[in-house]
């Protein structure tokens, strides 16, 4: 493909977390790769959870490359001293 492209696409969730951004993603990222061009995913979590805002914050996983499906892609974490500082406590304006 002469004009092929470099993408990258974000998302707070992506498989194997399942849900309709997901899925909707995920398919769009293989169409794509079939099509010539590169793409890449960066995620903050790859694991099913209803809790969004906590597992993509408080609880990350530890950053790693993942290979879902044949998608190349890469979970964002957060170290354990970073994690404790974003505890939502910390924030706290009560006594």
């Amino acid at each position: 493909m002469a004009d092929a492209l470099s993408l990258v696409y974000v998302a707070s969730m992506y498989p194997l977390a399942i849900g309709g951004a997901q899925i909707h993603m995920h398919e769009m990222v293989k169409l794509l790769t079939r099509a010539g061009h590169t793409v890449r995913v960066v995620t903050m979590a790859s694991r099913h959870r209803t809790d969004w805002l906590r597992i993509t914050t408080v609880c990350a996983d530890p950053g790693r490359n993942c290979n879902c499906k044949g998608i190349s892609a890469y979970r964002h974490g957060f170290d354990l001293a970073t994690m404790l500082r974003i505890l939502p406590w910390r924030w706290s304006t009560t006594g």
